[in-house]
């Protein structure tokens, strides 16, 4: 009599299938860590980046003018024709947003030595991380 064995045992069956879910496991696993990462990261970058941006206009600013067209008062920072404000979480340049996510801005005027020292800071991101940059730049006379 011929015996026919093609086919796969129940037992054969569950050890696939629990291989198989721990293999799939580990996939998403991954690709949700990565997911999370790529997030995180994004918003680092983003924060930096507004940071930077605020940075850079109003230093373009600052170096095209003499140290008498700088007046720093305590809500507004007017550098020759542009004023510059910090609402709620922007920085304005006229009435024109140039950054935001911004949580400090601030700026102070030594006059004995021309210098302009400019901090400005980030929000928070999901971390609780701030980013800052401050710099000095020095004025024409």
């Amino acid at each position: 009599m011929y015996k026919n064995e093609k086919g796969i045992t129940l037992v054969e069956l569950l050890a696939v299938l629990a291989i198989m879910s721990v293999v799939i496991a580990l996939i998403s696993s991954v690709h949700l860590f990565g997911q999370r990462q790529y997030i995180d990261q994004s918003e680092t970058i983003e924060h930096q980046s507004e940071v930077r941006v605020a940075v850079s206009q109003i230093t373009k600013d600052i170096r095209k003018v003499n140290s008498d067209a700088v007046n720093i008062g305590t809500n507004q920072f007017v550098i020759g024709d542009n004023a510059y404000t910090l609402e709620a979480t922007k920085i304005k340049r006229n009435d024109t947003i140039i950054s935001e996510e911004i949580s400090d801005f601030s700026m102070s005027f030594d006059e004995d030595k021309g210098r302009i020292d400019l901090t400005i800071t980030s929000l928070a991101d999901n971390k609780g991380n701030q980013h800052s940059i401050s710099t000095s730049i020095y004025l024409r006379e």
